[in-house]
């Protein structure tokens, strides 16, 4: 008669916590998503590292930013934006325009009807070309008008005409909720001195597209990968972890699954 044999191995407690937590993402689907968004930050890190990525910040003064469109009670000090503090934020204006201060009419493909946008206009962005990257943090306790989607345009002059802006690229962040944070690459083909960031969608709870919009953090990067680096040598396996990890983030944090989230686990290991 066969019979079964059962040992028992004592564990260390930290190892025991551990094989608890990654339990629970399983059944929870919240704990599925913080685990998620942690294991999205150490990939991206082990990815910098491979690559020996430079990053060049392109906001490196308030000065460079245009508060036209601040709000006068919470867009006053627009700073607030390039600050390095998650806790404070700029507000475009809801009280009303400013003399002389007009939204920019949006045209562009999904908005052929138009879209009044309120715009953020940034000067000394020459250098802003090939590889690039857009962080943002969302605002924490706002229940609406928390960025979605928004459009870079480009101009030689700071006072063009709205018809003289030109498309450079339309993001769609991924992370939308109070106090996410978003880092996401596009790519330039000509840069231009003066850009402006419209914003054509927002995220809410209760309210349609308003125009204005806020945002706790915001920055520009420009990015360069070294040709000789780790990542090249890793070849094929470098370039699994890579596509992993790019379709890890395109995923909306309510459509992430624990199948999901072992994938990307798997190849990190």
């Amino acid at each position: 008669m066969n019979t079964s044999e059962w040992f028992l191995e004592f564990v260390p407690e930290d190892e025991a916590a551990e094989v608890i937590d990654n339990f629970e993402a399983y059944f929870n689907h919240g704990v599925l998503v913080e685990k998620n968004n942690e294991l999205r930050e150490k990939v991206a890190e082990t990815l910098a590292l491979a690559k020996d990525i430079i990053r060049t910040k392109l906001i490196t003064s308030a000065d460079q930013l245009d508060n036209r469109f601040g709000d006068p009670s919470e867009g006053t000090n627009i700073g607030n934006l390039i600050d390095g503090d998650a806790g404070t934020f700029w507000h475009t204006t809801w009280h009303g325009y400013a003399e002389g201060v007009e939204p920019m009419w949006y045209y562009g493909e999904g908005y052929e009807e138009g879209r009044e946008c309120h715009y953020l206009q940034i000067s000394g962005m020459e250098n802003m070309v090939g590889n690039c990257e857009l962080y943002l943090r969302e605002r924490d306790g706002a229940d609406n008008d928390r960025v979605k989607t928004l459009v870079i345009m480009g101009a030689d002059d700071a006072e063009a005409l709205d018809e003289d802006w030109t498309e450079m690229a339309v993001i769609t962040l991924p992370h939308t909720d109070k106090g996410e944070e978003n880092t996401v690459p596009f790519t330039v083909e000509e840069a231009y001195p003066y850009i402006r960031i419209l914003v054509v969608e927002t995220a809410y709870s209760g309210y349609a597209f308003r125009s204005f919009w806020h945002a706790a953090e915001l920055q520009l990067y420009t990015v360069e990968e070294n040709p000789n680096s780790q990542f090249v040598l890793m070849g094929e396996v470098a370039q699994i972890l890579q596509e992993t990890y790019d379709a890890n983030c395109a995923t909306p944090d309510e459509d992430i699954t624990p199948e999901i989230y072992e994938a990307l686990s798997l190849i990190h290991i």
